[in-house]
């Protein structure tokens, strides 16, 4: 019952700043690569996203793998480059937090 319009009737807006609002009746795209793996390719995908009317730029900084051999993802600096293909861009930024510790 938390989530059922009999609780709940207006629609939740979450307004990201800039005119970039989720929620509502548009519907956001959330759009990046799975791994933020170079501060170009980062660019490149951000400009290409902008390009095509999307506004919200994801992408992996930290990637837990199976293996620790495996590319766990550029950490504390795939941060900073979703933050400068964000100042470049425009766009807004998301990524996902796997270890509170990584806040």
């Amino acid at each position: 019952m938390l989530v059922s319009r009999k609780s709940k009737n207006q629609k939740t807006i979450i307004d990201l700043g800039d005119g970039v609002i989720i929620g509502g009746d548009r519907i956001a795209v959330i759009a990046g690569p799975c791994s933020v793996e170079s501060r170009d390719q980062l660019l490149q995908v951000a400009e290409k996203l902008k390009k095509n009317g999307i506004t919200i730029l994801r992408g992996g900084a930290y990637k837990p793998r199976t293996s620790p051999y495996d590319f766990q993802g550029l950490g504390k600096k795939g941060l900073e480059h979703l933050s400068y293909a964000a100042r470049r861009t425009g766009l807004k930024i998301i990524t996902e937090v796997i270890d509170p510790r990584d806040v």
